[in-house]
């Protein structure tokens, strides 16, 4: 395709809320073998472009029946505005004309009279392929949205739905959709967009193209997509109530809350087909999208790389159904071990039941080496997995079924411990639990030849429950015998969520409680408890704020105990919107040390806490944006050195990584010497692996000096 550019420099003030912006505008225009004709466009380059040779995201911008490229000029100030306020990030705008059909064309491919012009397949193809290749775009579907009102409303809606291949999201306002079938008085019926030969509309044609149509075509790309509706109260009136625009639009927003993968939302604003609605749109969509498109960036591929953190390799394993991490760990010869919780067969190991668990070697290359499955006709889960000194690997978790073969009538969740030896053999499993309730494992550490596990239980297994779950821990011998367990609560709701042992063989456990140990200050608060190597109680601690708190994880290095989660609150600076990340410092009694706290605007949650006394990282998930948010939540490790210096790296896909739907954590993390591995849940596709289907498992390796 050859292209020519003709080039016109326009400067224009904007004066709005009393602040002045200069904007320069570029006219150009190339030749479109699509149309047989040139595309005029103008294009709003951001402040900074001609110096800093940053690769931009894209904004299509694409005006209403009858107009021009130049009738979205007077609201670029609104655009100054949003990338000023970091509302939205820096951004390339391209206002393409479409004069076609009178200016009629609703930017589609039209079958009508001799010309029949390809307007969608221009503007979706020509015209993005002359932005690429004459502008530093980020040329990927995360560098692109597309926006429009009334006839550019249908056609921003139309690419958003019909090419997500292509575009991450769009503005629609006042949209000119109608469905089935637009009223007779409509313009869309007048100028042949929709026509065929000499006909101007034909309702199979027009049907075939309306966004009703398209719901399947969407589902099947696996993408996700994010769509701003706006439209006013005042709209223009039809003879039928059913085809006014802010009733069409309320149709429209119900209908994509069922797409699979769709972020929809509406706004009905004072004011008719107009500006006055129309710009506020505009600034709620771009602040929509924010943390949605890509950042500018010093290279156009699209890699899981940020904040000079680089991943190595990754790998997915699962299934079509519902897979879930179970635990990471690394040994000293580079090998990984993945305990992982599928629903289906996995490599020469049938399905036994509606999730097993698999307990997976990786070498350096992140081959398998062996594989052990354990699992009954029922649904097993793990939730944590350690090495021994002497290569045994332990598995705790929980299983619906008999597991041992010692509890035969179990329907109930039990906890479950299992030791598998250096080649993948089975040396035992351990089951136990409160018949007519639900116990879980959640937890693990290892001393010594000592294996210690704890969790909750909504029964009595060690005495009796003190309201709701309860916290139990047990210890057991390198030949599986239970050296002693123990039950603790309050009346509240208490879940055991790290554990952690120190160089004595004391053992530190960390959660979440709603009731009072000590001190209640809110609803959820998180405790820190120690026992002994006997099982003796040493303390409870209990921090919080009066919003929810919640700890995740706990690691022992260099005398100091370090626990993640999350806060609502306050808990050690200002909260930074919706939950953060904190990392809480004590003693070995439980005594405050120091405390941070870490989050953007949105949900952050410190799932996984790694130390070794000078450097600490926490593995997160975020749907927020500390870096570059991929989608929906994202991975992040934080890393703190011993100067205090903070470094956030965020990487993902497009989907949900380390959380699943109800944004609850699922990640892991491993580090030995220079090799840091990080496994969690999936549902997207990312690091040069394709997702299987529902949610997988990744695994990916990062190299260590990158996060030195």
């Amino acid at each position: 395709m050859q292209f020519k550019k003709v080039t016109l420099v326009l400067f224009m003030v904007f004066i709005a809320a009393g602040i002045v912006f200069c904007t320069k505008i570029t006219s150009e225009s190339f030749y479109s073998e699509t149309l047989g004709e040139k595309i005029e466009y103008n294009i709003y380059l951001p402040d900074g472009y001609d110096e800093n040779g940053l690769f931009y995201p894209v904004i299509y911008l694409l005006h209403g029946r009858g107009g021009s490229k130049s009738d979205w000029l007077p609201s670029l100030n609104l655009l100054d505005s949003a990338v000023k306020n970091g509302i939205c990030p820096p951004i390339i705008a391209v206002m393409p004309d479409a004069p076609y059909y009178s200016g009629g064309s609703y930017y589609v491919n039209s079958e009508f009279g001799e010309k029949k012009y390809q307007v969608e397949t221009a503007f979706t193809k020509d015209l993005i392929e002359n932005i690429d290749n004459n502008y530093r775009s980020i040329d990927e579907r995360t560098g692109r949205i597309v926006c429009g009102f009334s006839m550019g409303g249908y056609g921003a809606l139309r690419y958003s739905l019909e090419y997500p291949q292509l575009y991450s999201g769009s503005i629609v306002l006042s949209p000119a959709v109608y469905n089935p079938l637009p009223p007779l008085d409509s313009s869309a019926r007048e100028f042949g967009a929709f026509g065929e030969n000499e006909l101007n509309f034909v309702d199979r044609i027009y049907l075939s193209k309306n966004y009703t149509s398209l719901k399947d075509h969407f589902e099947s790309s696996g993408l996700r997509s994010k769509i701003f509706i706006t439209v006013g109260d005042d709209e223009w009136q039809c003879g039928e109530y059913e085809h006014d625009l802010d009733y069409e639009a309320h149709t429209l927003y119900k209908y994509l809350q069922k797409f699979s993968g769709m972020d929809a939302q509406l706004r009905i604003v004072d004011g008719g087909h107009d500006w006055d609605v129309w710009g506020k749109g505009f600034e709620s969509g771009l602040s929509f999208m924010n943390g949605y498109i890509s950042e500018p960036r010093n290279e156009r591929e699209n890699t899981v790389s940020e904040g000079n953190l680089s991943v190595v390799k990754t790998r997915f394993f699962g299934n079509d159904g519902e897979d879930n991490a179970g635990g990471i760990a690394v040994d000293s010869d580079g090998n990984t071990y993945l305990a992982l919780n599928l629903e289906g067969d996995f490599e020469s190991h049938e399905s036994l039941g509606l999730k097993d668990v698999f307990l997976a070697k990786l070498n350096s290359e992140m081959e398998i080496v062996w594989v052990n499955q354990i699992a009954t006709s029922q649904t097993e889960k793990a939730y944590g997995l350690e090495l021994s000194d002497n290569g045994n690997i332990f598995i705790t978790g929980y299983t619906k079924g008999n597991i041992d073969d010692g509890h035969p009538s179990n329907s109930k969740d039990d906890v479950f411990v299992a030791c598998v030896d250096e080649f993948g053999k089975t040396k035992w499993i351990k089951q136990f639990g409160d018949p007519e309730n639900a116990d879980r494992g959640y937890a693990i550490a290892i001393h010594g030849k000592n294996v210690f596990i704890s969790g909750y239980t909504k029964g009595n297994i060690a005495g009796e429950n003190k309201g709701d779950k309860d916290i139990f821990t047990a210890s057991f011998d390198e030949e599986g015998n239970m050296l002693w367990l123990n039950q603790f609560g309050t009346d509240g709701e208490e879940k055991c969520q790290g554990m952690a042992t120190d160089d004595e063989g004391d053992v530190y456990l960390t959660g979440l409680t709603s009731g009072e140990f000590t001190h209640s200050f809110g609803d959820y608060d998180l405790f820190i408890a120690s026992f002994d190597s006997a099982g003796r109680q040493k303390f409870i601690s209990q921090y919080g704020t009066d919003e929810k708190d919640e700890a995740y994880d706990i690691v022992f290095s260099e005398e100091i105990l370090n626990i993640t989660g999350l806060t609502a609150g306050n808990f050690a600076s200002e909260n930074s919107g919706d939950k953060d990340v904190f990392i809480l410092k004590t003693d070995r009694s439980g005594k405050l040390i120091s405390s941070h706290q870490f989050g953007t605007e949105l949900n952050d949650k410190g799932v996984k806490v790694f130390s070794d006394g000078k450097q600490d990282f926490i593995a997160c998930i975020s749907d927020g944006k500390f870096v570059r948010n991929e989608g929906k939540f994202d991975v992040v490790i934080i890393k703190i050195d011993e100067n205090g210096t903070v470094d956030f790296y965020q990487f993902g896909s497009f989907e949900n990584d380390g959380a699943d739907d109800w944004a609850e954590g699922n990640l892991f993390i491993g580090i030995e010497d220079d090799i840091v591995m990080v496994s969690g849940i999936t549902y997207g596709n990312f690091g040069g692996s394709e997702n299987k289907g529902s949610s997988d498992v990744f695994v990916s390796q990062i190299e260590l000096s990158t996060l030195k």
